[in-house]
């Protein structure tokens, strides 16, 4: 089943989410830094929406089978995290043994570093698959042994309540592990909206954040509000959804989250910046180029049965 509603939402969060990852602060002018910033902030809630968005698209009837739908979650996101973390490392072997860049790698030095070469992700986005897969088999062990309908509000409460005991992360995005029970509360809150929008759940959130507010000065819980807002919104302003579906952001977007880094994006503000300068026309010039780049890639594989293993 297609839901245009979660396209839109995720074509603006993988905006968001290479917004995130521009921050190449020694190759721009400190005022595009500055309107980067703001952009970071304002497009804080980007991988948050991407926990809601799978939490929505599996609903919560895909839970009934956790045998199956744990090995689906695994083949799903783990594998492909360690194929392309591998690639991406080889990639970049090369790229030092024809002196292309400059810092040598260290996967071969010792025999740890080889372990570390085959498990584990490289980038600053695959903490993401592991982290959607550790909580997708977490819920499938949640919906076996705890049958009330009120246990997603429960869930979030307890996650929100976690926050009187750990630092509240100052950022909505990352691999740091005070964001854990955010992400949780995303994926969750799409669960419960797929079955049927509960107020309940977002008063919790409101009220925390006015908790956590004055406590710490830190709105990051705001966060959570916003796939809500945005799918709501989309799913009244369908105008909108037929807009954004022009440009298959959202379609695209599994595919450009995993291409866009560790490679693509920098190599393409490398190149930009030696051309354009590093003003904000750079900025956005890098970002279209890794767009445009990462539609090719995922044309190329797509006509390229070879190369399946790299679908995503």
């Amino acid at each position: 089943m297609k839901f245009n509603e979660i396209n839109s939402i995720k074509a603006l969060a993988i905006i968001g989410v290479l917004l995130a990852h521009s921050t190449f602060i020694d190759r721009y002018d400190s005022e595009t830094i500055q309107v980067l910033e703001y952009f970071q902030i304002l497009f804080g809630w980007c991988v948050i929406a991407f926990f809601y968005t799978s939490g929505f698209l599996y609903g919560e009837y895909k839970y009934e089978f956790p045998y199956e739908f744990i090995k689906k979650r695994f083949t799903r996101l783990i594998i492909p995290m360690i194929i392309f973390s591998i690639t991406y490392k080889l990639i970049i072997y090369f790229l030092y043994k024809f002196n292309l860049i400059n810092n040598k790698p260290e996967y071969f030095t010792n025999f740890f570093n080889v372990i570390k070469f085959f498990i584990e992700p490289i980038g600053p986005q695959f903490y993401f698959l592991f982290y959607l897969f550790l909580i997708s088999v977490f819920y499938s062990i949640i919906y076996l042994v705890f049958k009330s309908q009120l246990k997603n509000i429960i869930i979030s409460l307890l996650c929100l309540m976690v926050y009187f005991f750990i630092e509240l992360p100052l950022q909505g995005y990352g691999s740091g592990y005070n964001l854990i029970p955010i992400y949780i509360i995303s994926y969750l809150a799409g669960i419960q909206d797929r079955i049927k929008f509960d107020i309940k759940l977002y008063l919790l959130i409101l009220v925390f954040t006015f908790i956590y507010y004055f406590r710490n000065d830190n709105l990051v819980i705001i966060y959570l509000l916003m796939p809500t807002l945005m799918y709501l919104f989309f799913k009244y302003f369908n105008v909108f959804n037929k807009l954004i579906s022009i440009f298959k952001l959202g379609e695209y977007s599994s595919s450009i989250y995993v291409w866009h880094a560790p490679i693509v994006m920098p190599i393409s503000n490398i190149i930009v910046v030696n051309i354009m300068g590093n003003n904000l026309f750079s900025l956005f010039l890098t970002i279209l180029i890794t767009l445009l780049v990462c539609y090719l890639i995922k044309f190329i594989i797509n006509n390229n049965n070879f190369l399946r293993i790299y679908k995503f």
